[in-house]
């Protein structure tokens, strides 16, 4: 074989191995529907928006939670104290403890619904661990959130990682559901 010819064989070689490499990656990726650049930033703040809801740091989800949740009906916004007084005065159980993505689906552009294996508080004795979705929209050039919520009927984490698996159109992912009576008028 001449040298020109390995030279393209190793080549095609190499060629394949890489995009074999990269696709593999793309598969198990949840972010990758979204541009490289945006994939660690939303990884990032979905973190800190899950830390924020663990440590009760309402102060901290303000930053990071979506202009939906911080207009009052009026068109004015609801300041960061606001927003925290309200969060306190909230569900202890709708705290998401812990996140872990595996899966995401384009809602619109700059709009996706991320799934994983979420734990929050449900009155039992050891938090619930099952699967949950969370809201990210792009405003302002960042990632926030809008809302997470689990499936019902709750559906083991495992269930994400079907191919054939499909989300729930029932999830309530519009907006934080403790500011819905502070921010609207509730009638019960």
């Amino acid at each position: 074989m001449s040298h020109r010819r390995r030279f393209k064989a190793g080549w095609l070689c190499l060629t394949f191995l890489v995009a074999s490499q990269l696709h593999s990656q793309s598969v198990t990726s949840p972010f990758d529907l979204l541009p490289v650049r945006e994939r660690a930033e939303l990884a990032n703040r979905l973190r800190k928006y899950t830390q924020a809801f663990r440590g009760r740091d309402w102060n901290s989800l303000y930053g990071l939670a979506a202009d939906v949740n911080k207009r009052r009906p009026d068109g004015k916004r609801l300041g960061r104290k606001t927003f925290a007084y309200a969060m306190a005065q909230g569900y202890d159980s709708y705290r998401l403890l812990r996140f872990t993505p595996i899966r995401s689906e384009m809602i619109s552009d700059g709009e996706l619904n991320v799934y994983g294996c979420g734990m929050f508080p449900s009155g039992l004795k050891e938090p619930e661990r099952i699967a949950v979705g969370v809201r990210a929209v792009r405003e302002h050039n960042e990632w926030y959130f809008t809302a997470w919520d689990y499936f019902d009927p709750r559906q083991p984490c495992s269930n994400l990682s079907d191919p054939a698996w499909k989300p729930s159109p029932y999830l309530k992912l519009d907006f934080l559901p403790e500011l819905t009576c502070y921010l609207n008028v509730c009638t019960l």
